[in-house]
């Protein structure tokens, strides 16, 4: 219904708009220590990059992906093969520290595996998205698999040690081979992040041009502004890029956090929302989850007990924010549904009313 699509919509924003604020933040954190100013004007100029592709179009946004790819992946097979791992499987075996932070390890790790559903995002400026999109999701599991798998592989039995397993290890752990490799790691690290900044801002902007488009808008109209033949959404790009700069200054903790928050919140309505048109909705569709209504009772119980428990793992802070802005989203439903929509239409308010008398 509209209320589910609203805060399932909201919920997918919020979450990419802070999604995006991780990105300058840990630019920041590979780079040395620097003054509070200094790192905010780093996140600037990397913002500000970023707005610069995304105004023209999907085509730069892509162009610039290849190289960010490239230069991602380039040193981390390079420190493979020129590493000195010694082969032992005992090497992988080791001592686990007794007390974890399960909220922030869950958060983590579902950030790095989920987000292939902002895919759909840019679906209407891709070319036979019906072959493209499938081949391109199964070259990026391969790619994104790979690079997780084989680097940290390599990278613990050359140094065993967990607690050596901090923020930038990569990187020194590269310098211990040779120097040159070590600031390759570095360079390519801050790269990655402006990548995915790239891409997310991408997703995130098209996201909310569609709710400025909707038949019942959920932000001003304002934001549906394009530009250019590639029609990029570049007032969403803006409004995107503000937000992102503006949470930019809390901790990637907190921000890793709140995102899984509303992604979570986000992906729940959504499955709840797939399970409904499966007995509502019966036409063929081209793509389907197999097993017919075992398999998607079975996909749909199983993503919702996994991110139930990663909402419960995560921090109160986190929590009461989340709560407080899902309550934000549901006042704001109300709003729109009983004042702003009907004036759309025409109708006449109490709300509108009200205000003529005033005047």
């Amino acid at each position: 219904g509209a209320f589910g699509a609203w805060m399932g919509a909201w919920n997918a924003q919020v979450s990419g708009m802070v999604d995006l604020a991780l990105y300058p933040v840990l630019v920041v954190d590979y780079l040395p220590a620097m003054a509070w100013w200094t790192a905010l004007c780093v996140k600037l100029a990397v913002v500000l990059l970023c707005i610069g592709l995304n105004v023209f179009g999907l085509d730069p946004v892509s162009y610039a992906s290849y190289f960010f790819v490239v230069m991602l992946l380039a040193p981390f097979f390079v420190l493979v093969f020129v590493g000195d791992s010694d082969f032992n499987v005992r090497s992988l075996i080791v001592d686990v520290p007794d007390e974890y932070d399960w909220g922030l390890f869950m958060s983590t790790l579902l950030w790095s595996f989920t987000g292939w559903d902002a895919c759909g995002s840019v679906a209407g400026e891709v070319r036979n998205p019906s072959t493209t999109f499938p081949r391109g999701v199964g070259l990026a599991l391969a790619f994104n698999t790979v690079n997780f798998i084989v680097p940290i592989l390599f990278g613990f039995l050359a140094a065993p040690d967990a607690d050596l397993w901090t923020d930038g290890f990569f990187a020194v752990l590269a310098a211990k081979q040779a120097s040159w490799l070590g600031q390759w790691v570095l360079v390519s690290s801050v790269v990655s992040s402006v990548g995915q900044l790239n891409a997310q801002l991408a997703s995130s902007a098209r996201m909310l041009w569609a709710m400025a488009n909707s038949a019942q808008p959920m932000v001003p109209s304002l934001l549906s502004l394009e530009l250019g033949a590639a029609k990029a959404p570049v007032a969403s790009v803006v409004v995107n890029a503000i937000v992102c700069i503006g949470i930019s200054e809390l901790s990637f903790q907190t921000l890793i956090q709140l995102e899984m928050f509303f992604a979570c919140t986000s992906l729940v309505l959504m499955f709840i929302a797939f399970l409904r048109l499966r007995y509502t909705n019966r036409r063929r569709r081209e793509y389907e989850v197999p097993g017919g209504m075992l398999g998607a009772w079975g996909i749909t119980l199983a993503s919702i007990a996994l991110i139930t428990s990663a909402i419960t793992l995560l921090s109160r802070t986190s929590l009461v924010a989340g709560l407080v802005g899902n309550v934000l989203f549901a006042s704001s439903f109300l709003f729109a549904r009983h004042c702003w929509w009907p004036t759309l239409r025409g109708v006449r308010t109490p709300l509108s009313t009200a205000l003529d008398a005033v005047a």
